[in-house]
């Protein structure tokens, strides 16, 4: 379409390239990133001041992503113990989260899929082109159960991986498990404790509903 268009108060033959110079030409768009960045890494509520602040350095930037989550995860905001916990770990996070962080042997590809699906996110096939509403819309009664279906059948892998290999499972340490649930210490372990007394507190660790929280 060639033809003259009205846009954010502005008249003229504008194609798509005019029309993102005129978008990030409003302070609000680099707002709205910023907010969107925020919610996904530091909490459900944007400060509005620090989005501000960010959002002017992020237009001085050319809009330059990187120099962005440089000043975002380096903010106190993120690092606020009030901070912690406070989002909910999306069906990706926790599934392949899960499985980098304790080196667990990986499912076949559908399986991983499949857990995905039975936790809300299909993945490539979000609801709608905002994608997913995630934090608390991932939480409901069935949501949750199939989360808990993952842990166990994942940890049923892990002692069954343990046992076959016949030596302790190397990401056990003695602080494994106080770094798994936010916003509250973890148990503490016993440093007399043996392979399988760890494994067994990991697991409990695992389907405790803190671990849920990033």
């Amino acid at each position: 379409d060639d033809g003259k268009k009205n846009f954010l108060g502005r008249t003229g033959h504008f194609g798509t390239d005019a029309i993102i110079a005129i978008l990030l030409e409003k302070p609000r768009t680099a707002e709205f990133i910023v907010e969107q960045l925020w919610r996904e890494f530091v909490s459900p509520e944007p400060d509005p001041k620090e989005v501000k602040r960010l959002a002017k350095s992020f237009r001085e930037s050319g809009y330059e992503i990187r120099p962005l989550l440089r000043q975002l995860l380096l903010s106190e905001a993120f690092w606020a113990l009030e901070n912690r916990g406070s989002l909910i770990k999306s069906p990706i996070e926790l599934v392949i989260g899960t499985l980098y962080r304790f080196e667990l042997p990986a499912p076949p590809e559908r399986r991983l899929i499949a857990f995905s699906q039975q936790m809300g996110q299909d993945l490539l096939d979000p609801p709608d082109v905002r994608g997913w509403p995630g934090h608390t819309a991932w939480i409901d009664a069935d949501r949750l159960l199939a989360r808990e279906r993952f842990i166990r059948q994942i940890t049923r892998d892990l002692m069954d991986e343990s046992a076959r290999a016949g030596q302790a499972w190397t990401p056990l340490d003695e602080n494994v498990l106080a770094q798994l649930l936010w916003p509250m210490a973890g148990p503490k372990t016993d440093p007399a404790m043996d392979e399988k007394g760890v494994r067994a507190q990991l697991i409990a660790s695992l389907l405790d509903p803190r671990y849920q929280l990033k």
